[in-house]
């Protein structure tokens, strides 16, 4: 079908428009035979869509009839489709001016001075699958309509479960009504000049009528693709997985690139926060005046403007380039990259599509990266603010976290300046000694940094519970994980105590066996040589357990490490790859002509080979 109408459209179309009153088609001496292709490629599109129609027919009514939806019958419904739509327009062939030039019209077109052959077009390549593809459907909907009835009637309490159902049949219908209602518009001018040169010979139509008869069937096959890339879910999904492989090429080259840039100024977790607070105790700038200062973006992904974050994404692009290509692609590649990602955002409310005309999608990696940029540009003057006053300024996406032993007053000031500077970006703020950020509560108590695990007021306790399907090694290594965020975390004995606590209460309430969770403890504590403060609590044994876990690299740091690496000197090829202990790589793939070459040192036992060594 979509080859029919592409064929229909583009040729018709082209035909139609530019050779209508176009006196070169008089000499052209395959006349006939551009009609007869004009014909075919619209008679094929209406017999296309009834082949679909019986296709939904055999899988929805006659579902009980498995051979009727089997790859051979399809495939011989589209040979006959061709068939028939190749060998029913050569009739006029026989007939004297079936297909020739008309002077009216200026084009090479099944002539409608001829009644015979033009009713006979009409019947054959319009009324006819036309009117079989509305009855067919008819019986699809009424057939779907009888078997939700009797299914509610089955069921009476189960309305609001079927309403998907109705809906289906609604959108069924309403398709059906445009698809078909866009044929009508399209052949009912052609058949109202035919009819009139019949009844009316002596009284010849206007010339208007001839270019609405030829133009309208190409206009309607051109608003029928368009429909059908409306309406069709399955081509919108594929249109939307051709634009994420454009973000998933120049997202790689980026985001490293800004990580490797802002990575003094980004958190990449909680962890990295408590890092950077310690680093700042020990070098002498954690005060008792010291405050906590917590900003919050609204709304960053949505907010950006269009312009604004092209111009930032190039001039950091123009900046961080090497022979003006970020990785292996161009700087102009990547714009235009760009414009179509921003320029193709849509989203579905209610059945509608909306097109995205400020900020990006929520979600996108790519979205992410120029949220990152243009947020890069915002915060510098914060950035050398705080470097000049030895405090800590650190951004995780659109949360910001600063340290300040500047007067509140003052650091308002400075706060409510930068809040105005650009009318895209707003920020709300908390100043105080106590703050929450991510998932840590930061306290400075009589100079002394406190670090707790935050719980929201609204979190219920609950996780993977232990009745799950899910492998076992998956179940054991939750509570080791509660346990180690636990300990990076909590920077008091006491506080780690209280936590321990409560991951063995939510534990519990999820189905997991005492046996279990304290063999899970042991082994974490066994493991880190840390016994003591599972039986005593031991301060110095537990601030030497935060301490070494703290400074622990995790995974996702090991890979931003990875990725951190510049792709132009060192390819991704080429670059160290994390081991992965859980995959067995290799060194010598095996080779086969050792056994043709020595095949009596080899025996084959079972799935194993063994080798027979003979020493002389």
């Amino acid at each position: 079908m979509t080859a029919f109408t592409f064929a229909h459209a583009v040729y018709d179309c082209i035909t139609a428009i530019y050779g209508f009153r176009q006196d070169w088609a008089r000499e052209q001496p395959l006349c006939a035979f551009t009609g007869y292709v004009l014909v075919i490629s619209a008679a094929g599109t209406h017999h296309a869509h009834l082949v679909e129609a019986l296709s939904r027919l055999f899988f929805t009514v006659f579902f009980k009839r498995k051979f009727l939806q089997t790859y051979r019958v399809h495939w011989c419904l589209i040979i006959g489709n061709w068939l028939f739509t190749i060998l029913a327009p050569i009739l006029p062939f026989f007939y004297e001016y079936g297909y020739s030039y008309e002077e009216e019209s200026r084009l090479c077109y099944p002539t409608t001075k001829q009644f015979t052959t033009s009713m006979y077009l009409i019947v054959v390549g319009y009324v006819t699958p036309l009117s079989l593809t509305l009855v067919i459907y008819f019986i699809i909907l009424h057939t779907a309509r009888m078997s939700l009835r009797r299914t509610m009637n089955r069921d009476e309490n189960n309305g609001t479960r079927l309403m998907p159902h109705a809906k289906r049949e609604m959108k069924l219908a309403r398709n059906l009504l445009i698809a078909q209602g866009l044929f009508i518009y399209g052949g009912t001018p052609y058949l109202i000049l035919v009819i009139w040169q019949k009844v009316a010979p002596q009284a010849p139509p206007p010339e208007s009528l001839y270019l609405i008869a030829a133009d309208f069937i190409s206009l309607s096959i051109t608003l029928l693709i368009i429909v059908h890339l409306v309406m069709n879910k399955e081509m919108k999904d594929a249109l939307i997985n051709y634009l994420k492989k454009y973000q998933q090429r120049i997202y790689p080259k980026i985001a490293p690139i800004f990580l490797s840039v802002a990575r003094e100024t980004t958190f990449i977790n909680s962890i990295d926060v408590i890092r950077k607070l310690e680093k700042d105790v020990e070098d002498g700038h954690f005060r008792p005046t010291t405050k906590f200062v917590t900003m919050d973006v609204t709304d960053l992904y949505t907010m950006i403007p269009r312009q604004g974050t092209l111009e930032a994404l190039v001039g950091f692009c123009m900046k961080h380039s090497k022979n003006n290509r970020i990785g292996t692609l161009y700087i102009d590649h990547i714009m235009k990259i760009a414009r179509l990602i921003l320029d193709t955002n849509y989203f579905a409310y209610y059945d509608k599509y909306y097109k995205q005309i400020r900020g990006g999608a929520m979600g996108s990696a790519f979205t992410q990266v120029l949220a990152n940029i243009y947020m890069y540009e915002w915060e510098q003057d914060l950035i050398k603010y705080q470097k000049s006053k030895n405090e800590i300024y650190g951004r995780y996406i659109d949360d910001i976290f600063m340290t300040t032993n500047e007067p509140e007053h003052k650091i308002c000031q400075i706060l409510d300046k930068e809040n105005n500077k650009n009318v895209n970006i707003k920020i709300n703020y908390q100043i105080g000694i106590s703050v929450d950020f991510l998932d840590v509560t930061i306290q400075n108590v009589n100079n002394r940094l406190r670090t707790v695990l935050y719980h929201k007021l609204a979190a219920e306790p609950y996780i993977l519970p232990f009745t799950s399907e899910h492998p076992r090694h998956i179940l054991r290594n939750i509570p080791c994980t509660a346990i180690l965020r636990a300990a990076k975390i909590c920077s008091d004995v006491n506080d780690f105590n209280v936590e321990q606590h409560n991951i063995m209460i939510s534990l519990l309430l999820n189905g997991y066996p005492p046996k279990c969770i304290d063999k899970c403890f042991q082994h974490f504590f066994k493991l880190n040589a840390a016994t003591s403060v599972l039986t005593d609590l031991n301060e110095r044994t537990y601030q030497h357990l935060h301490q070494k876990l703290l400074r622990q690299p995790i995974r996702r740091e090991k890979q931003l490490n990875v990725r951190l690496i510049d792709l132009i000197e060192a390819p991704t090829v080429l670059q160290s790859k994390i081991w992965d202990k859980s995959i067995m790589y290799s060194r010598y793939p095996y080779n086969f002509t050792v056994l043709a070459v020595y095949p009596n040192n080899f025996k084959i036992g079972g799935n194993k080979i063994l080798l027979n060594i003979t020493t002389n």
